[in-house]
């Protein structure tokens, strides 16, 4: 069928010009109406539409009076829907009933003063044995569309969920449901869900136990004390305080008291953080990393947010991508303080990795064509055991620029991952003290006196500043 088609009077300035869009399914009508009205050129129209292939008369009836209903005001018409097919009905994707809130993130509150309690999070994810985890929802198919000859345009297919089931889970195909295998904690991970089993500690992590390594879940009954390191694949709950120590966990943390560095000090962190201070320590962190009391000359990165809305940033570096809220950002004493918000501590050096990977792969297109070029063209001049070669070469060559696109987009997929998740704004509720630095995506702001809070460190204009703000609850 033709996608256009047009047809025009003596006079050009009537002409009329029809065309098909969305796959045939409109026809769409650029005209200059007549003084003397439609009259003048609904024969055009019609010829027009029986050129592109419409000869449903009910269908050229229709046209005709739209035409007629929009050209009698006369002047000029841009775009006109005339006709129109039956688009598609698009389908129900497919998706997860989670049989409780096991992932919900934030905290409870006190349902008659609303006061957020940080020590009570909202999400639960201790589960039995046998525990129903989640129900998939089938997707429902969408409905055919007919465009205006008459001719189907196919639904798109329902997507399905991407979830699968992972350590200690069991997927039933006839219920389309995912059960615990055991008693533990709840992690979702790449579209993995897992239940970790969880080992307890009975006291503290120290000389008497040595350091502690568990593909699961970890509670620690008392302290991590200095020195210890401790490794966990899912959530490490420590009921104590964590002194000087070297954390890993591949869920979140949480810490009843506080965390207290040293030299030997390092947390890393796959989920989110969540203690009563962090003092003299470096944590990284993939989720957020909410404090109740103060974080005190501490290095903390995160893709998350950081949040310590009752008590203090003050002294050391913050770095969340996700925005930052406190009630205070530095002290009257002065002291250097950095918040940088909407900047992604890991994508430098995950780019770094890709880079370093294609200037690689680069190197090996550049010798491949070093070789291939001279013989482009010369085929019936080489033998059957060079043309094979050739052939491999070729093929080495296709392995490789494809492989160089996918790294290509993996780079955008990071930078885009990281735009999205970007707050470019951080909140001090209370005061913002002389000699604290800020920076929001890399523009940088800085507190020679005394702000009054509440106020927001975000770009107008170009421009980073202090704003006046109503502080989240």
């Amino acid at each position: 069928m033709n996608a256009e088609s047009m047809t025009s009077a003596c006079d050009t300035s009537y002409a009329l010009r029809l065309h098909l869009a969305e796959g045939n399914l409109r026809a769409l009508v650029d005209c200059v109406v007549p003084p003397e009205g439609p009259n003048a050129v609904v024969p055009m129209l019609l010829e027009a539409l029986e050129r592109a292939g419409v000869v449903d008369p009910i269908g050229l009836m229709a046209a005709e009076q739209r035409f007629r209903a929009a050209a009698e005001a006369g002047g000029e018409l841009r775009d006109m829907p005339i006709l129109e097919g039956t688009p598609p009905i698009p389908p129900e994707d497919a998706s997860v009933a989670w049989a409780r809130e096991f992932f919900k993130e934030g905290f409870s509150a006190n349902p008659e003063t609303g006061a957020i309690d940080y020590r009570e999070r909202t999400a639960h994810r201790s589960v039995a044995e046998g525990d129903l985890l989640a129900r998939v929802i089938p997707g429902k198919p969408g409905v055919d569309g007919v465009n205006l000859f008459g001719e189907p345009i196919p639904a798109e297919n329902p997507r399905p969920v991407s979830l699968r089931a992972g350590d200690n889970v069991r997927f039933d195909a006839d219920e389309q449901a995912f059960y615990s295998l055991c008693a533990g904690r709840i992690r979702l991970e790449d579209d993995a869900l897992s239940v970790d089993e969880v080992f307890t500690v009975h006291g503290s992590v120290g000389l008497g136990t040595g350091n502690v390594r568990h593909p699961g879940a970890l509670l620690v009954e008392e302290n991590i004390e200095a020195g210890s390191r401790v490794e966990a694949k899912g959530d490490i709950e420590v009921r104590g305080y964590i002194e000087d120590a070297h954390v890993e966990a591949g869920g979140s943390l949480t810490v009843h008291g506080g965390i207290t560095g040293g030299a030997g000090s390092l947390l890393r962190i796959a989920g989110a953080v969540h203690a009563k201070f962090i003092l003299n320590a470096t944590v990284e962190a993939m989720g957020d990393v909410v404090v109740e009391r103060e974080i005190n000359n501490a290095v903390v990165r995160t893709r998350g947010a950081v949040k310590v809305p009752h008590g203090r940033i003050v002294a050391g570096e913050i770095q969340a991508l996700s925005g930052i809220d406190t009630a205070h950002a530095g002290s009257d004493a002065g002291i250097p303080t950095l918040l940088a918000s909407g900047e992604d501590y890991t994508l430098p050096a995950r780019i770094q990795a890709k880079e370093t990977e294609l200037a690689a792969l680069r190197g090996t297109l550049h010798k491949v064509h070093a070789r291939l070029d001279p013989l482009t063209g010369q085929e019936h001049r080489l033998s059957a055991q060079s043309r094979q070669t050739l052939a491999v070469l070729h093929q080495k060559l296709c392995e490789a620029e494809q492989k160089s696109h996918g790294i290509e987009a993996q780079m955008r997929e990071m930078r885009e991952g990281s735009r999205k998740r970007a707050v470019n704004r951080i909140v001090v509720r209370t005061c913002v003290h002389p000699d604290a630095s800020f920076r929001v995506a890399q523009r940088g702001l800085y507190a020679r006196e005394t702000v009054p809070g509440p106020v927001a460190i975000l770009i107008r204009e170009g421009e980073v500043g202090f704003f006046a703000t109503t502080p989240p609850r």
